[in-house]
């Protein structure tokens, strides 16, 4: 009953099938609590569908499988998916082997799409186009025939980091110099923001970033509080800050003054592998870092 009382709720509200899904999985993983006992069969036996929602929680194959029942109510083809959160992408040079699993999700068809979809994710604001679906390498789908691991890999899978730095140093070494950033993160990123400004105040994380770039400047000030805004449709959450530069500019030993301008957006992820030979660099998923920094100069 209360399966049907929740996809009667969905269907009150849109008669999209998009937006159905994008409901009842905003339900799933906002409203059931993601929390697992594993003890005795439910270490390796969903529980029913009607009885996770009637308790409002459970680990990831019951929150697959309540997502299932909605889904398949509201006429959505949807099946469950083993997968290995940490080292999935070499699933398929492995013996076959269920110990290999340790993570559920749900595998959803609609409009002869394929929608990857974890119900144990937070902060997901975003619509199904823009949806990010991680890439766990490769998952056995738990359909009657299915006996091969099926690729996870998709276009929304990975992340998206556009920044924009502009320097007003227009006044000179003695005038007053500003800075703006401007970033855009998507996919992963943007949901990992979103889920730190739900365990930190804004406060925090401008208090944050401000340090950081009070270490590179020789101090700044906040000239306008930092701003992040989201937009469901694309799945983007912006950054911006604004400061004033105290003294940027450093006396060469050519009595000239010098300033540095230090790119912050790709370096933490590349870093010096220990050890000399031939390493590899390794990178958690796919992502996309552009950006642009622009230094305005007085004239002459």
């Amino acid at each position: 009953a209360a399966i049907a009382e929740k996809v009667n709720q969905i269907k009150q509200q849109t008669n999209d099938p998009k937006q159905q899904l994008i409901l009842a999985l905003k339900f799933v993983q906002n409203d059931i609590r993601y929390m697992g006992i594993e003890i005795g069969s439910n270490s390796h036996f969903p529980a029913k569908a009607s009885e996770t929602i009637n308790k409002r929680y459970g680990d990831c194959k019951d929150k697959s499988v309540i997502l299932i029942a909605l889904l398949r109510a509201l006429n959505i083809d949807s099946f469950a998916v083993l997968v290995n959160s940490q080292n999935g992408k070499a699933l398929d040079i492995k013996l076959p082997s269920a110990q290999l699993f340790n993570h559920a999700i749900v595998k959803a068809e609609l409009d002869e799409k394929v929608y990857w979809l974890d119900p144990t994710l937070l902060n997901q604001d975003a619509t199904l186009e823009a949806l990010y679906q991680p890439d766990y390498g490769f998952g056995l789908v738990v359909k009657k025939g299915v006996n091969k691991l099926e690729s996870l890999k998709n276009s929304q899978s990975g992340s998206t980091v556009r920044f924009e730095e502009y320097y007003d140093l227009s006044n000179g070494i003695e005038g007053p110099s500003s800075f703006k950033s401007t970033i855009d993160l998507q996919g992963e990123k943007a949901r990992s923001l979103r889920a730190r400004l739900d365990r930190n105040s804004i406060t925090e994380l401008s208090e944050s970033y401000a340090s950081y770039y009070n270490n590179i400047f020789n101090g700044v000030d906040i000239s306008q509080p930092l701003t992040v805004n989201h937009s469901p449709n694309n799945g983007i959450t912006t950054i911006t800050e604004h400061y004033s530069l105290r003294s940027p500019w450093s006396l060469g030993d050519d009595d000239g003054y010098s300033i540095y301008f230090y790119e912050s957006q790709i370096s933490p992820y590349i870093s010096m592998p220990e050890g000399f030979g031939t390493r590899d660099i390794s990178l958690s998923h796919p992502l996309l870092i552009e950006g642009v920094i622009t230094a305005k100069l007085r004239p002459q």
